[in-house]
């Protein structure tokens, strides 16, 4: 989650001079990114291809 937020701020605030924490991965050194995905194997998935719905343990507002 920590990953996510702080790649969306990089993305829509970030610094012109670039990242403020730079995470790599360590085998051959490429940035690390958040990709979201499917149980079905469906993998990088747009914010256009996927709904957020309330949950089996969301509760209704009082």
């Amino acid at each position: 989650m920590v990953a996510a937020l702080r790649q969306w701020g990089e993305t829509y605030a970030g610094e012109p001079e670039g990242p403020v924490m730079d995470i790599r991965h360590d085998e051959c050194g490429a940035p690390v990114r958040v990709v979201v995905e499917c149980t079905a194997g469906h993998a990088a998935l747009p914010p256009s291809e996927v709904t957020a719905r309330p949950g089996p343990a969301a509760r209704p507002r009082a």
